[in-house]
């Protein structure tokens, strides 16, 4: 039998919203992500950051919502807090391994989300 030695593929992403204002209060938005992978996603983390002023907040814990650790769709949520700073924010993944501990290197950006702070 063929043995698996590649990461696990990021097929698809999504966010549920483009923007979000953070002027007077915190704001949260949902990352859904596609992966696939021989023997089965085991882990994985999402950040969201401001490459400008390198502000970022960690995105909650990835949770299976359709799929197998095959070939399944994730989703985590992020919450960026009021006065945050404006701009482009990019939604990234880091440390995604298989159950054979093949993983991608440094930081894959899926997505990227406008913050507006009118303070």
């Amino acid at each position: 039998a063929a043995t698996d030695v590649s990461a696990p593929v990021i097929v698809s992403s999504y966010i549920d919203k483009s923007a979000v204002d953070v002027t007077g209060f915190d704001a949260s938005f949902a990352l859904s992500v596609r992966i696939s992978d021989e023997t089965g996603v085991a882990d994985f983390f999402g950040r969201v950051i401001h490459r400008e002023t390198g502000q970022y907040y960690y995105l909650s814990s990835e949770e299976l919502r359709s799929g197998t650790v095959q070939n399944g769709v994730w989703r985590s949520v992020g919450t960026i807090p009021q006065g945050a700073a404006a701009g482009t924010w990019v939604v990234e993944i880091f440390g995604l391994q298989d159950t054979l501990a093949n993983r991608t290197s440094g930081f894959l950006a899926v997505r990227t989300l406008q913050v507006i702070n009118i303070g």
